[in-house]
């Protein structure tokens, strides 16, 4: 190496070799780091859709058989309810997971609806490919017919309507909700529904896997969930 510095023109071989090797090394340390960068770019992409459920890919790639979206883009699942039975149907006075009440007057031949109810304390749905659908305490849509009570004027009833108009009984008039028709549909742990809905995964946040596991997930429904027993 000392011989050939000596010479000018064998310096600049040298230093022009190193130079080249240098920069593909460079070089091939930067498109490393370009591709690494785009796998994590489609990793992030990934699971922030899984996270916030924007992507309905994602959803399409669970297995089949309990999920089928409509032209809508809403899906339909039948599951097995579960859950505490924190509610108490107001017609009825049953303890369950959610009721839906509807107070109708019948005039001249058909139904006029005059009020409507339906909640839940929160419930869960088993679909059949191994998921499971929990939908919040709040409000629902029935999609089935609700059964006619027959004893209209009970107990229950007068003291679920003093607290939806605490000022009924004082009125001139009278309640301005009337009706001579009580229709109510109860649901209980156990019971198979069907529910339609946008639903999304969701990561379960009570877990905290090691950096190298994904959490486990679940199905929520975007809005409110509409239900209908089965059988």
């Amino acid at each position: 190496m000392v011989a050939c510095f000596e010479v000018e023109q064998g310096r600049s071989r040298i230093l022009e070799a190193s130079w080249i090797v240098q920069n593909d090394q460079d070089s091939s340390a930067v498109a490393g780091h370009y591709a690494r960068h785009q796998t994590w770019r489609k990793i992030g992409a990934h699971l922030k859709a899984a996270l916030s459920g924007g992507s309905p890919s994602l959803l399409s790639r669970i297995p089949q058989g309990g999920i089928t979206p409509d032209a809508h883009g809403n899906s339909g699942i039948r599951g097995v309810l579960s859950g505490t039975h924190a509610l108490l149907s107001p017609a009825g006075g049953h303890e369950c997971l959610a009721y839906s009440l509807e107070l109708r007057m019948f005039w001249q031949g058909q139904e006029l609806l005059m009020y409507r109810d339906a909640v839940t304390s929160g419930l869960r749905v088993s679909v059949p490919t191994g998921q499971e659908l929990r939908i919040p305490a709040g409000r629902l849509r029935f999609s089935t017919v609700a059964p006619e009570i027959v004893d209209v004027d009970n107990l229950e009833l007068e003291a679920y309507l003093d607290i939806v108009d605490p000022m009924r009984s004082t009125m001139p008039g009278g309640s301005p909700i009337r009706f001579n028709v009580v229709r109510e549909e109860v649901l209980f742990a156990g019971d198979t529904v069907d529910v339609t809905g946008d639903f999304y995964l969701r990561a379960n946040s009570s877990e905290f896997p090691s950096y190298r596991e994904s959490p486990s997930t679940y199905l929520r429904c975007r809005g409110i969930a509409q239900l209908g027993r089965v059988g």
